[in-house]
């Protein structure tokens, strides 16, 4: 639903017919403007059954992401990944509640953009939580009409932060 041209509410389940049970509700509001000002924030539950064991594991996440432009020239962008999951006791669970998180800025001008990202994820081995923590910095600078020097940060924001693929370039 889009009350405005602006904003939109949105709402997606997916019905497992086979099995007879839903297997993902998701539920949010996204902004986006014609001025790189965008902002999204989702909760998402999934549920996963085994027939042959039958077994189930769910999931409760809130995700929310933005990347704003200040000006022409400089950019803020973030995300975090959030679960959300009520515990059992002797279910295992995440160390830390923040799954994933990501946060940068961006430069730009005639010539040149330059994007700085930090990135922490909590990585799962097997199905099983780790305790163990990601961390990672990244430096891309693309050489306007020529190439990008770096890991690519565009397809990470791209998968992170939705209507970030569709944002506009400023080329002066």
């Amino acid at each position: 639903w889009n009350p405005t041209t602006d904003w939109t509410v949105f709402s997606f389940l997916e019905w497992d017919s086979h099995d007879d049970y839903l297997r993902q509700q998701r539920y949010g509001i996204r902004f986006r403007d014609n001025e790189n000002h965008m902002l999204s924030i989702s909760s998402t539950q999934n549920e996963s059954r085994d027939p042959d064991s039958e077994s189930s594991y769910n999931t409760h996440q809130v995700d929310a992401s933005a990347f704003w432009a200040i000006n022409d020239r400089w950019a803020l962008f973030g995300r975090q990944l959030r679960d959300l999951k009520d515990y059992e006791t002797n279910e295992p669970k995440p160390v830390d509640p923040v799954l994933e998180s990501l946060a940068g800025f961006e430069y730009q001008n005639c010539c040149w953009r330059a994007q700085f990202t930090y990135r922490e994820s909590s990585p799962r081995s097997s199905g099983e939580f780790t305790t163990d923590k990601r961390y990672g910095f990244m430096l891309s600078i693309q050489l306007k009409g020529l190439t990008t020097l770096g890991s690519g940060t565009d397809t990470l924001l791209s998968e992170s932060i939705y209507g970030y693929s569709r944002r506009q370039y400023h080329d002066y």
